[in-house]
């Protein structure tokens, strides 16, 4: 696959801004934010959405860990499917929990750069935005030995400024499949039924470590990995899903 700027005609409407936003980066600087990584090649402007594939396989993401509460579960959950999934932690946590970061990296999951403290880096400067990634990546790196390749803006938020951040980081940007939008305290068993009804081929779907509901949504993960499966759908980390095509 040689490039994911991948926006469908479904999530272009939904995307908008972020299709305008890569118009102008296109037009005012075309190679200024051309980021490349290993193993998934040259990408123009580092931004996923989904993938186009017709293989059944979906990326499950993680945000806002590692934490204490869900983390071990999550990846023993994962393990016992045969799934995989990335998980985007924060500079914070991972360096709070040393343990639980080579942890997800040891069950062969992908870790993802989630900034150190859930900043919005859309307010803030290119230098602080380069600061900040930058920060997060080394201590990644430092606990694992495997630099990040992938981030996920807190928020959604995004601009010209963050894919210049990004790739001064050698970062990709990775949203989600837009039917899947994170909610602030979506019941879990809502999520899940939101997932199965739009379950298709490429799809990224945003889960995060940082709800309420750690028992249900430890139920609601157990169930939506069954369904997955009964589906002929299996969960693979973005650097795997980026290399299909």
């Amino acid at each position: 696959m040689t490039g994911f700027w991948v926006i469908s005609l479904r999530s272009f409407l939904r995307h908008w801004r972020l299709t305008i936003v890569l118009a102008v980066v296109a037009i005012w600087s075309p190679w200024s934010v051309l980021v490349k990584g290993p193993d998934v090649g040259a990408h123009p402007f580092g931004v996923m959405l989904l993938a186009q594939t017709q293989q059944r396989v979906v990326a499950l993401t993680f945000d806002n860990g590692p934490s204490p509460r869900t983390t071990a579960k999550i990846l023993s959950l994962l393990v016992s499917f045969h799934d995989h999934a990335t998980f985007f932690v924060l500079g914070s946590q991972a360096a709070k929990y040393p343990k639980l970061t080579r942890l997800i990296v040891k069950d062969g999951m992908e870790l993802g750069n989630h900034t150190y403290g859930h900043i919005n880096l859309a307010q803030h400067s290119l230098s602080q935005d380069v600061a900040d990634l930058a920060r997060t990546n080394r201590i990644i790196q430092q606990f694992t030995h495997h630099a990040p390749h992938w981030l996920r803006p807190p928020y959604g938020a995004y601009s010209t400024k963050v894919l210049h951040a990004a790739a001064q980081c050698g970062l990709h940007l990775v949203l989600w499949t837009p039917e899947f939008a994170p909610i602030a305290n979506q019941v879990p068993s809502r999520l899940m039924s939101n997932v199965v009804k739009h379950l298709a081929p490429g799809e990224i779907i945003p889960l995060s470590e940082a709800g309420s509901r750690a028992g249900e949504e430890m139920v609601v993960l157990t169930v939506l990995l069954q369904d997955l499966k009964t589906l002929g759908y299996r969960s693979v980390t973005i650097s795997a899903l980026a290399r299909m095509h």
